[in-house]
């Protein structure tokens, strides 16, 4: 029987499109592109644990646990992962590629894959870095576990950034991919006197996750608000200033505050944006990921003002497909005064360059992804 289909498993969640939904969305489309039937597992919280649960053709979900013992069950099993692939017919599957999950059910499938002769994949993305709380403290042991012990025995890895192969090593059956674009849909030109910046997220409580303090900031401080507009998506001003109370004074007119959008309200956005924000700060978790919202606003030509963390130096090239400076404040002011200095026709031309030289399409990463899921 030819092996005809590749599994991919991974925390997706398919109802709110999240950021490992996307990345899968691009594995799929390169799947495919290869020649193979592809098939996603993702997680639900309504899903029973050890159940799953078909969602649509080739589309499956497990159990995203609610409560303590929800989670510690899916910390030592695999069993609804192995019955989807049963389900599916393992001599029909060549290679099954599991994202960042509990460490032993990793082990797990790698096992079951072994003994079907499956190409046992591991696509790693996150590197945790734990927290005060009980769930947290766990997630930070299992992590390390998988990063010190796991990985670097599994033949077959994908990484989301570079930073991985300083940490795991590389061999013929390693490559990066990171968040892929496969559609292109070119952004509106600005009609307005102003710069329109754009971010769309959750920049954590204190802004620890993106520094958007720093460009709400920095834009008051260097005297350029009636040069920028900017739109922050995925809170409101109420919310943002409880958590920030001393960014208020800098809040003004030109910083709009559009609440949680809708995923094609958020494309609509990001279109009609001159540049879109990725400025985080100097972290471990932002040296080993990569945000999904630099290949989102390459897929609509827009560039990206982005800090220098992660891959980002080598997709976003500076001045011609967006802007990457160093990941402290002064750093954020500086480079809103440098860009602030663009005309408008510097822009549209930064932006016609990054329609037409997409540094993030798939058909760029095809024959690696190939050689190491497939060969």
């Amino acid at each position: 029987m030819q092996r005809d289909t590749i599994v991919y498993f991974g925390i997706i969640q398919f109802e709110y499109n999240n950021a490992m939904c996307q990345h899968a969305t691009g594995i799929k489309k390169m799947i495919s592109e290869l020649g193979y039937k592809s098939v996603l597992i993702g997680v639900d919280s309504s899903v029973k644990s050890r159940s799953y649960k078909k969602i649509d053709e080739g589309v499956f979900v497990v159990n995203d646990p609610n409560n303590m013992s929800e989670r510690l069950t899916e910390c030592v099993s695999a069993s609804a992962i192995k019955s989807i692939l049963l389900n599916i017919d393992c001599d029909r599957i060549k290679a099954f590629i599991m994202a960042d999950y509990r460490f032993i059910p990793m082990r797990q499938m790698q096992k079951f894959c072994s003994a079907r002769n499956i190409n046992y994949v591991v696509d790693i993305m996150d590197c945790f870095v734990g927290g005060r709380s009980l769930v947290t403290k766990l997630k930070k042991i299992d992590s390390d576990i998988r990063m010190k012990y796991f990985y670097s025995k599994v033949e077959r890895r994908i990484y989301i950034c570079s930073s991985y192969i300083e940490l795991l090593g590389e061999s013929a059956h390693t490559v990066v991919v990171p968040g892929v674009t496969w559609e292109q849909v070119k952004c509106n030109k600005n009609v307005s006197s102003k710069i329109r910046l754009s971010f769309m997220g959750r920049p954590g409580r204190k802004c620890d996750k993106e520094k958007i303090d720093w460009i709400i900031k920095g834009v008051y401080e260097a005297g350029l608000t009636d040069k920028y507009y900017v739109q922050l998506a995925g809170f409101d001003r109420d919310e943002f200033l409880a958590c920030n109370p001393n960014l208020t004074k800098y809040v003004t007119d030109n910083i709009q505050f559009v609440g949680r959008l809708s995923k094609q309200e958020c494309s609509n956005l990001l279109k009609e944006s001159d540049f879109s924000l990725v400025i985080r700060p100097d972290t471990v978790l932002s040296k080993y990921g990569f945000s999904t919202k630099i290949s989102e606003a390459f897929s609509y030509g827009v560039p990206v003002l982005a800090t220098d963390t992660s891959d980002n130096r080598k997709y976003i090239l500076d001045g011609d497909n967006g802007f990457v400076c160093g990941c402290t404040y002064e750093d954020v002011k500086a480079l809103l005064i440098r860009v602030s200095q663009l005309t408008n026709d510097d822009i549209e031309r930064i932006k016609d360059y990054c329609f037409n030289n997409n540094p993030l399409w798939y058909e760029n990463y095809l024959e690696k992804f190939s050689r190491v899921v497939v060969e």
